[in-house]
């Protein structure tokens, strides 16, 4: 066992001891894992442990695999991420402002965020899909947020149109392209798009808990008023919707290394920060370290530090799950974290990245300490 893989054995032995997550962790070093921890329930009802091939919503971690769809379709010839959006959806609003691709993959769109609107519009008793969406922007036209490339802001609504543009230039339905382009040539034989409230309960698949600390119990989050999305938008694609296990998510960033899906020219598009009108490629958004530092690409964050060099990352959440990823090109290191316990204390659930960066310190041969739900709670 080398050094780095006792510590990370340490590090979550105290992790599972203090109940900190329930989950799976893998850590890598030139393209192979040197640590791979499951811990916790999937199913508490049933007592089914979390193992290597248990499935986790993956949630905002989806929008990498929907940046990947589009620049395949650009490799083929049917688009180019310049294009403007009506192109390909002609009836939807605000032609005049030129919205393009791009703008809709790097957040810069100006588009409003629909999960906020349908929060106050939509009937929560109905599951909305991406039809719903679109059709609700056509038909009431809310206000822009901000002229494209004026501003970074992070938008959901984007990724719902890309997946509308992928599904009428491929014609198939966005699961069935992920899976034929990326999830299939990979090998990610534990990765799909899924609705968990719509389709057929998945063998293996880690159910999203709330989970009450002071009374030691965990709940599903259908029945909370704030996490009520959960079943109304549950038919959403291309912002969220891919579940995946943490050693196919390791097929996945290793094949960023490769030309097995697209091309290396097209693979430095995909990675490249947009630059907003002010100039700035970096320092508008949060990446994976405390501050604004970061960058967007086409479904990525991008950070650069003088010791870790590059850093390629995107983090999820939906109401019962939290998950991560970072990458460091220049040092062959990689870190997929996914968990499927939510604190009911919202607070909390800082400790989830709390983790991630002791797993950083450890990989990265530097101090590390023992994380403590009390130290978040600020």
């Amino acid at each position: 066992m080398s050094e780095k893989t006792e510590k990370l054995e340490q590090l979550f032995t105290h992790v599972e001891n203090k109940k900190l997550i329930s989950g799976a962790v893998l850590a890598a070093e030139q393209g192979s894992p040197i640590f791979i921890k499951t811990l916790g329930k999937a199913d508490v009802d049933t007592n089914e442990d979390i193992h290597e091939e248990t499935m986790f919503e993956i949630a905002s971690l989806t929008k990498s695999f929907t940046g990947m769809s589009i620049m395949i379709l650009q490799e083929q010839g049917k688009l180019t991420a310049q294009d403007p959006i009506h192109t390909y959806i002609p009836e939807f609003p605000y032609q005049e402002k030129g919205i393009k691709i791009h703008h809709l993959l790097t957040h810069t769109s100006g588009l409003p965020e629909y999960i906020e609107i349908f929060e106050e519009h939509w009937n929560r008793d109905q599951i909305a899909c991406n039809k719903d969406i679109i059709d609700y922007f056509i038909e009431n036209k809310p206000d822009l947020i901000g002229a494209p490339d004026e501003k970074f802001q992070y938008s959901n609504t984007g990724y719902i149109l890309l997946a509308e543009i992928i599904e009428r230039l491929s014609g198939q339905a966005y699961g069935d392209f992920v899976k034929e382009h990326i999830f299939e040539p990979l090998c990610m034989t534990r990765t799909r798009a899924y609705a968990q409230r719509m389709e057929e309960p998945i063998d293996g698949y880690a159910k999203g808990y709330i989970y009450f600390k002071d009374e030691n119990k965990f709940e599903l989050p259908d029945g909370f008023d704030q996490h009520a999305y959960v079943y109304f938008l549950d038919g959403a694609k291309g912002d969220g919707q891919v579940s995946s296990t943490v050693k196919d998510l390791f097929k996945w960033t290793e094949s960023l290394k490769t030309e097995v899906l697209v091309k290396t020219k097209t693979m430095e598009q995909i990675v490249k920060p947009t630059q907003l009108k002010d100039g700035r490629h970096s320092h508008y958004t949060h990446g994976f370290h405390f501050g604004m530092k970061a960058g967007y690409g086409y479904g990525w964050k991008m950070e650069e530090d003088n010791e870790l060099g590059r850093i390629i990352t995107h983090d999820g959440y939906a109401a019962g799950y939290s998950s991560g990823v970072v990458i460091y090109p220049d040092q062959d290191i990689t870190i997929i974290y996914i968990s499927n316990m939510d604190f009911s204390e919202g607070p909390l659930n800082k400790i989830h990245h709390e983790i991630m960066l002791e797993i950083e310190n450890i990989m990265f041969n530097r101090m590390f300490k023992y994380p403590e739900l009390q130290n978040v709670k600020s």
